[in-house]
């Protein structure tokens, strides 16, 4: 994809890019951040310098940021700094590489036969919650999708109806991790739990934006998600065990 540049540093954006893809480098996910980079300069610079100032706020950790998205945000700046000073552009300011917060390698939960029968047994006895008339319905199928399909939370969480083909089998995830897209087949019994399911929430909730609604128009948030699993793990009887608390990212 081509961005367009258009802030005081837009011209050695574009030729920093070009130079990483000269050398062979597909630079594509660098060049998203660096697009972002360069309109939030058009917005905050002042004085068209790349500055301790500009790039530590550019910098600083987002509230919900993960250690590795806040690295993979930052270090095409500090290339671009380091590139600049190379040309001789003076009072660039190069990012420390200690800024990275620390990534702490976390050991996923592995699910025994056991534990699963249990969770998706308490998954299928959930009643209509107020306000959310098709929440027995939503996260039985939700959980299955991300165990069966291997999906991310957020992949599931944000599926538009769209995205999910119930004539052919197959979901779409778009512009996911990395701006990537792809198809997954989808196996023949997931396909007509699909279709069971679409059918009854269509009838809740019709028009509906995602496949996983709350309401007509959303879809379950991060943290709900993070919620409605514990409360179901701890339904269903079954205890933390050993190692790392059990997460819905597990699936």
């Amino acid at each position: 994809m081509s961005y367009k540049f258009s802030s005081a540093f837009a011209s050695y954006i574009s030729d920093f890019i070009a130079t990483k893809r000269a050398a062979g480098n597909n630079y594509n996910s660098a060049e998203y951040f660096l697009h972002n980079f360069d309109k939030y300069c058009s917005l905050n610079d002042k004085s068209g310098v790349f500055s301790r100032e500009l790039i530590v706020g550019w910098a600083k950790a987002k509230e919900d940021e993960a250690p590795g998205s806040h690295r993979v945000r930052i270090s095409p700046i500090r290339e671009l700094g380091k590139y600049m000073q190379l040309l001789g552009v003076s009072n660039v300011f190069i990012l420390p590489s200690a800024l990275h917060r620390k990534i702490n390698h976390y050991v996923p939960h592995f699910f025994t036969s056991q534990e699963l029968s249990l969770f998706f047994s308490a998954c299928d006895k959930l009643k209509p919650h107020a306000g959310m008339n098709a929440r027995h319905l939503v996260l039985p199928v939700f959980f299955r999708v991300l165990y069966c399909c291997g999906l991310r939370t957020c992949e599931a969480r944000t599926l538009r109806t769209q995205d999910v083909d119930l004539q052919n089998g197959a979901i779409d995830i778009t512009n996911s991790k990395k701006h990537r897209s792809r198809r997954l087949p989808v196996s023949t019994d997931l396909l007509l739990l699909f279709r069971k399911y679409d059918k009854h929430v269509s009838k809740i909730y019709p028009g509906r934006i995602y496949f996983f609604p709350t309401t007509r128009s959303e879809c379950y948030r991060r943290s709900s998600i993070s919620t409605v699993f514990r409360k179901i793990w701890k339904a269903a009887g079954l205890s933390q065990g050993c190692g790392n608390k059990p997460r819905a990212y597990d699936f």
